[in-house]
């Protein structure tokens, strides 16, 4: 669902580093995911000194810092940032509409932020080549307290979606099976305790990562083939199959496409095929020695007729 979203979003941990960006912000952003994720928010876009308080912090910091106070959304309703074009090369203003939203896990604790981002240099450039009279200028004023009250009704729409994305999220911690989420680049977006403990990684190391560098051994198989047949004809598929060391484990594993990328459901089944393998090796001994019992049985009654 977050991939879909029409409007930028960009999620961030606690300290402000940046985990992901849905398609729609790298398009307003002009950038690549792997030129941002990992990186601390200031880092990747460095504020403009207009952009810095008397203190020197940015606003936009001071904005994360409410919501993380607050523990609701807080919106700067027009920032300046400068972005490097990418068919240039130069760097060009552009102007956002900036909202700043807690995810709050079910302890209260917060657990990352989500950023939603609106690009109105279209309308501030087109404001900066007019001089209004004092009519225009009232009418301006007027367009941006309406411009405002939309940003909070998008705000409104974004803590309802993220609403229901909490409440999907809880069910998916809770579920007992391994559940993990990519991307349309394949790029893991989501992992479940189930998952972590299945893999023997916390998601941490993971998220961010292509599911062909996190797990190299899905490569050239059956995981590859089955993933990529179910993202192609986008309809679910199903195998067994055993991955080597270190997870050195048969998995039962539902592929699940979707609108966003891909989605996993898996199971450990390896005392299951054992039992299974078991089971084959003792219906081998059984058939050999009925077969046995049978040569030696005509062997005896050949004997007997001599």
């Amino acid at each position: 669902m977050f991939a879909a979203l029409p409007a930028a979003h960009l999620v961030l941990t606690p300290g402000l580093v940046i985990r992901y960006a849905n398609p729609a912000y790298l398009r307003t952003i002009g950038v690549d995911a792997e030129q941002i994720a990992g990186r601390e928010l200031f880092d990747a876009f460095p504020p403009a000194p207009d952009a810095l308080d008397p203190d020197g912090v940015p606003y936009i910091a001071r904005s994360f810092e409410r919501a993380r106070a607050t523990g609701r959304p807080d919106t700067l309703p027009i920032e300046r940032y400068p972005v490097v074009n990418p068919d240039t090369g130069l760097a060009e203003d552009r102007w956002w509409a900036l909202t700043a939203i807690p995810v709050l896990a079910e302890d209260g604790e917060l657990e990352a932020f989500l950023q939603r981002v609106d690009d109105l240099t279209d309308y501030v450039r087109e404001q900066d080549t007019r001089l209004p009279d004092p009519a225009e200028q009232e009418h301006l004023q007027a367009q941006v307290l309406r411009l405002q009250s939309e940003l909070t009704a998008r705000t409104r729409e974004v803590e309802a979606a993220r609403e229901t994305e909490r409440r999907t999220s809880r069910t998916v911690e809770a579920m007992p099976s391994g559940f993990l989420s990519m991307d349309t680049e394949w790029r893991l977006t989501l992992l479940n305790p189930a998952a972590e403990a299945v893999v023997g990684l916390p998601r941490a190391d993971l998220l961010g990562r292509t599911l062909w560098e996190a797990f190299p051994d899905t490569v050239g198989n059956d995981f590859e083939a089955t993933y990529r047949k179910a993202v192609e004809t986008r309809e679910p598929q199903t195998l067994t199959a055993y991955y080597p060391a270190p997870l050195d484990a048969w998995f039962d594993v539902l592929c699940w496409p979707t609108a966003d990328g891909l989605s996993l459901y898996f199971s450990d089944v390896t005392d299951r095929q054992r039992s299974v393998e078991e089971s084959g090796r003792l219906a081998a001994r059984l058939a050999l020695l009925a077969r046995v019992n049978t040569a030696l049985v005509e062997a005896h009654d050949v004997a007997a007729t001599v």
